[in-house]
């Protein structure tokens, strides 16, 4: 679809005015204040789109009175598409404009099937110029194309953001001294060797003491054989009972040492740090390896969150390869954002004109304001692409002259011959 005619009627400051477009390019030349982009961009809107005094669904914002001109209370403005798919057949879209509301109805000619609701959203305010497609931020040209990653985004985001904590931990952690191993010692278990070692040594203090006694009193019945031949027989046998005895008796064993088990006890409370030392470095090793294992895990989620990330993008068949849209859900092209610092004019023309063309657009109408900021080459080779492309091109220039036969001269909201 393309649009044949523009007609208003005490629109801002367009009295009676008419204006019938070349289906490929009209150029509408004037002084700065002349009309040009209210005719080609300002009344197409409102007779799609309608004026509202809050932004809402693509409408022009500001007060409607600001639209009616001097002349009376209401201002229209008559659109004429030409339907190229259907034997150019013509449609009427009319907005009739008052300080209080918009009245838009749609006419076609008999038989043509007209769906008033696919009409109401043919027109794309974003794609209409790319001085207006520039102007939105990257988010809203990414949703403008359909391209919403707020969910991906989230996700996305939440995988980093357990990044951050996973990595503190790791970072908490510090870096891990390997050091020698050390096993806890039982205070219990060395007391109780103690014990014994002091119990074996005083049972063997006693036999020595009970073998020295013996000894004693064998001294002494010897010394008393000498002196007492009367009792020998007597003594004899009391002798040779003390030897059997004697020779039951245990024989005391050698000492056990005990330096060591002192040496232990004194430092068992060193033993036990090194072991509490070994089991924490233990115990941090283990959690290292854990909190690794979560970051491998995470880095596998952000990638493969981000390849679908970039899969969801891909799907929409977009004109371009590097066609990007970042964390922020900002459309990106080659990595930058599609604004005027980035891009060149013709550049911008070419690229929106080309996303225009993804989106399906039904009403085949690029405006390109400033066209006089391009040089020659550049505005006929602008022009060409477009064209090829299938696009009906109305260009607003500064001037004082026409440029070409389908060109219009504009001064004061009028069509003039010369200035």
């Amino acid at each position: 679809m393309k649009i044949k005619r523009i007609e208003l009627k005490n629109f801002i400051n367009f009295n009676d005015f008419e204006i019938e477009f070349s289906e490929d390019i009209t150029r509408l030349v004037g002084a700065n204040g002349s009309g040009k982009t209210t005719i080609g961009l300002t009344s197409i809107l409102a007779a799609f789109k309608g004026i509202a005094e809050r932004s809402k669904e693509g409408q022009i914002t500001g007060s409607r009175y600001q639209f009616i001109g001097l002349n009376s209370k209401s201002a229209d403005v008559v659109l004429t598409i030409i339907d190229t798919e259907q034997n150019n057949a013509e449609i009427k879209v009319k907005n009739h404009i008052t300080k209080d509301a918009n009245a838009i109805i749609f006419e076609a000619q008999n038989g043509y099937n007209l769906n008033e609701e696919k009409f109401s959203n043919i027109l794309s305010l974003a794609f209409l110029s790319a001085k207006n497609f520039t102007s939105l931020s990257g988010k809203e040209q990414a949703i403008v194309l359909g391209i919403d990653t707020d969910e991906l985004d989230n996700k996305i985001k939440d995988i980093k953001s357990q990044y951050t904590f996973i990595n503190r931990d790791l970072k908490a952690i510090g870096e891990i001294q390997e050091i020698e191993k050390a096993e806890r010692v039982s205070v219990s278990g060395l007391i109780k060797e103690k014990e014994f070692i002091d119990n074996f040594n005083k049972e063997q203090d006693d036999l020595e003491k009970k073998l020295e006694k013996a000894r004693t009193i064998f001294r002494d019945l010897k010394n008393e054989e000498k002196d007492i031949l009367e009792k020998l027989e007597n003594l004899r046998t009391e002798i040779n009972n003390q030897i059997v005895f004697m020779t039951k008796m245990d024989r005391p064993k050698e000492r056990l040492p005990i330096d060591d088990v002192l040496e232990k006890i004194q430092n068992v409370e060193t033993e036990n740090n090194k072991a509490q030392a070994y089991e924490e470095y233990l115990s941090k090793k283990e959690r290292k390896k854990q909190i690794e294992t979560e970051i491998s895990k995470n880095r596998t989620a952000l990638a493969l969150a981000e390849k679908e990330k970039i899969s969801y993008i891909q799907s929409f068949k977009m004109p371009f390869g590097n066609l990007t849209v970042n964390e922020n859900g900002e459309l990106l092209l080659k990595g930058r954002p599609i604004k005027p610092e980035y891009f060149s004019k013709g550049e911008l023309e070419i690229i929106v004109a080309k996303l225009h063309l993804a989106t399906n657009p039904e009403l085949k109408t690029r405006f390109i304001d400033d066209f006089e900021l391009l040089d020659e080459d550049n505005q006929k080779d602008l022009l060409v692409k477009l064209t090829e492309a299938g696009f009906q091109v109305i260009t607003a220039e500064v001037g004082k002259k026409k440029k070409g036969s389908n060109s219009f001269l504009l001064k004061e909201s009028k069509l003039v011959d010369s200035y």
